[in-house]
């Protein structure tokens, strides 16, 4: 199979149909109906696909998350699964609020 050119920036500027295009190598520009439009990086690890979500495409240009996607493949390299360390990321934060009182949640009186 033939590999496909990457994208340029004013390329994806113009995409608009939802769902996800291919812009490089494992980097998805996902468009959702409501317009909305960000970066996704898809990667295997042990035969499963896995997608990380490198941020909203208002915020981050073409190159910068190329950029992301590039450390990201070099760390998943390396042996990392950065989905899986997110979620341990955010289940320890969960767990830091729980113990600080509450969650932070604000209480009716």
């Amino acid at each position: 199979m033939a590999r496909k050119r990457a994208m340029s920036q004013r390329e994806v500027d113009a995409i608009r149909k939802a769902g996800m295009t291919c812009v490089s190598d494992n980097l998805y520009l996902q468009v959702r109906d409501q317009g909305t439009r960000s970066w996704l990086y898809r990667y295997w690890v042990e035969g499963k696909p896995k997608v990380i979500g490198l941020g909203a495409a208002r915020d981050f240009t073409l190159a910068q998350a190329r950029d992301k996607a590039e450390r990201l493949r070099l760390a998943i390299r390396d042996g990392a699964d950065p989905a899986e360390e997110k979620k341990v990321r955010r289940s320890a934060r969960k767990a830091e609020r729980a113990a600080a009182g509450g969650g932070g949640r604000i209480t009716p009186r």
